[in-house]
């Protein structure tokens, strides 16, 4: 990443920038940033090339939109990033017919975050006829639908072999397979994979992987019943999901932070963690969060302490 910043910086510091020489320096940068998890270069670079297209009179590829389309599913609107991905699903038939594959892997997390699960399954089974491994994405839906076991033997299937794919994403795949073994009580495993991952920082910096292995910690901090760790590991995986605005994953967790402050009866704690989630749940476009936000504004409305329920029984 350092010399491709290094290139980039010599690059574009030209005024003599060839539009087909920026191109191919702007899709490796981007391509690097997504397969390592990093956003946040992700983000400043695929709007930096959007400047460089409009001032070179060129316009988006599919594997552009692409790349951006990932990066909104991410960080931004997901009806932008849905539009995206379809107009980038059109053209890389005839652009780059080889990426078919990763475009509907990025079409099954939108629609996943969406909430439209049916449609992003059958996105990711065409990804992988297609050849191309839907994971992490589709080992979390099922994760979300209650098919622990299920997610956890997808995501071990995705780590077999080393194609350049699977070495180019071990990280993140190894963090969800951090956060999906805590879920499914393999603690040994779980803890070795948060160490290997800790334990490499110049290697796996990324914010993200960090927020998936503090996830982790805090599920096995659940399981023992300690729920005061529990909470800080899920409150500072949020503070690095916001570190580089990642929206979804946000939401994702205020949801979490606030079903636990209830169980510890911090309702006023549970309520200023769904309002926040319900707002960015809105400005996101998420059917799906902004139904689970209301549900558990509900549930806090109506909550009782267990003794004054058997009061009233």
């Amino acid at each position: 990443m350092v010399d491709q910043d290094h290139a980039a910086a010599v690059a574009l510091s030209s005024t003599n920038l060839d539009p087909i020489m920026g191109g191919s320096l702007y899709c490796n940068i981007l391509w690097a940033a997504r397969m390592f998890g990093d956003w946040a270069r992700a983000d400043q670079w695929t709007r930096s090339y959007q400047n460089f297209c409009s001032g070179s009179g060129m316009e988006l590829t599919g594997s552009c939109q692409l790349h951006r389309s990932e990066v909104l599913g991410i960080r931004g609107s997901l009806d932008e990033a849905l539009a995206r991905i379809q107009d980038a699903l059109a053209r890389l038939t005839s652009d780059a017919p080889w990426s078919m594959g990763d475009a509907n892997r990025v079409l099954g997390d939108i629609l996943a975050a969406i909430g439209d699960d049916d449609a992003a399954l059958e996105a990711y089974d065409r990804a992988y006829t297609l050849g191309w491994c839907p994971e992490p994405g589709r080992a979390m839906l099922l994760l979300a639908r209650g098919e622990a076991e299920a997610a956890y033997a997808s995501l071990e299937r995705s780590l077999i072999g080393k194609t350049w794919w699977t070495l180019q994403r071990r990280g993140i795949l190894l963090a969800h397979l951090a956060l999906v073994a805590a879920h499914t009580n393999r603690t040994g495993q779980a803890k070795a994979l948060i160490c290997e991952l800790s334990g490499n920082p110049d290697r796996w910096p990324m914010p993200s992987i960090r927020a998936l292995t503090n996830e982790a910690q805090a599920i096995l901090a659940l399981s023992r019943q300690d729920h005061e760790t529990a909470m800080r590991h899920l409150h500072l995986a949020r503070q690095l999901w916001s570190s580089i605005e990642g929206r979804v994953q946000i939401v994702r967790l205020r949801l979490q932070i606030s079903r636990l402050q209830l169980e510890r009866g911090d309702t006023r704690g549970a309520m200023a963690e769904v309002h926040a989630a319900q707002l960015l749940a809105r400005e996101l476009g998420s059917p799906r969060r902004v139904a689970d936000c209301v549900a558990l504004q509900h549930d806090i409305a109506t909550w009782r302490p267990a003794a004054r329920r058997q009061m009233c029984g």
